[in-house]
């Protein structure tokens, strides 16, 4: 990757974590935390469903850091990362994208995702079946 893409890459993660400040005040924001408490992972029946939803939303949303591990946002085939992450539990996983954590901001700077679409995108990244 280009030095100069890596700038601009850098350039629109800042517009998004400065502009996902405003995320906050919507009134949105208490209905996802509530839902990001009560995240569980997709059902067996529904993990190739959740898996799918994931990377359309890793692709529209989180690939812009994720993909180069902007601010050290961990790569999707990055295992070891997850697998340290998942020692959490998943819960904490989706709230901490949803409330935003450290440098990640709340809904990775796209305030419009619904609760089930940042779950779902978590649940691809740290599921470890990114490809």
């Amino acid at each position: 990757m280009s030095a100069m893409c890596k700038v601009s890459l850098a350039s629109f993660a800042m517009v998004c974590m400065l502009g996902s400040s405003s995320a906050m005040a919507t009134g949105n924001a208490g209905l996802d935390r509530r839902a990001a408490a009560g995240a569980s992972r997709p059902g067996a029946a529904d993990e190739a469903g959740a898996l799918v939803r994931g990377r359309k939303v890793y692709d529209e949303s989180c690939m812009v850091c994720h993909a180069t591990a902007i601010a050290n946002a961990p790569r999707p085939t990055d295992r070891p990362a997850w697998e340290a992450r998942n020692k959490q539990g998943f819960e904490v996983l989706v709230r901490h994208a949803t409330d935003g954590f450290r440098a990640h901001p709340p809904k990775g700077g796209a305030p419009a995702l619904s609760g089930d679409a940042v779950r779902d995108a978590v649940f691809y990244m740290s599921s470890g079946r990114a490809k």
